[in-house]
C-alpha cells in the first residue's frame, strides 16, 4: 500500500477542522469533524487547492466526502457500489471459514498473496 499525503484542515483560529489524504493526485479520504460540518465544501476546495488533487476516489457509503466532492461543478462517474451489509437473508456461513486476529506469524502468508496491497513485510508486520 502507498503511503498518501495527509492534510490536516484548520480554520483562521489554527482550530483542527478535518483531514484529508491524498496520494497520486487523487483525494482518498476526506473528514471533517462534527462542529465543521458547515464548512465542508469550503475545506474540499483548500484540499484540492493545496493538494493539487484532479479527482477523488468516493466510497458509496462515504456520504461526506461524496456531498464534498458534488459540492462544486465536478465530472463525476460510478466505477462501482459498495456494502457494508449483507442483505442476503439466505446467505449460509460456510462453517469451515473461521477468523482470527492476525499475529506476527502470519505476515510471511499474507506476502505471498502479493496483490500490490503491501509494499513489503515491513508494512504487512505493522
Amino acid at each position: 500500500m502507498k503511503v498518501g499525503r495527509v492534510l490536516v484542515i484548520r480554520g483562521d483560529d489554527g482550530e483542527v477542522l478535518g483531514y484529508a489524504v491524498v496520494t497520486n493526485a487523487t483525494i482518498v479520504e476526506f473528514s471533517a469533524l462534527d462542529g465543521s460540518l458547515a464548512a465542508v465544501p469550503a475545506m474540499f476546495d483548500v484540499v484540492l487547492e493545496e493538494s493539487g488533487a484532479k479527482q477523488s476516489l468516493c466510497k458509496t457509503f462515504d456520504p461526506l466526502m461524496v456531498t464534498a466532492a458534488v459540492s462544486r461543478p465536478a465530472r463525476t462517474s460510478t466505477s462501482g457500489y459498495l456494502f457494508s451489509t449483507i442483505v442476503d437473508p439466505g446467505l449460509v456461513a460456510d462453517p469451515k471459514v473461521t477468523a482470527r486476529a492476525a499475529s506476527s506469524r502470519d505476515v510471511e502468508a499474507v506476502w505471498t498473496i502479493r496483490d500490490g496491497f503491501f509494499d513489503d513485510r515491513y508494512e504487512i508486520g505493522r
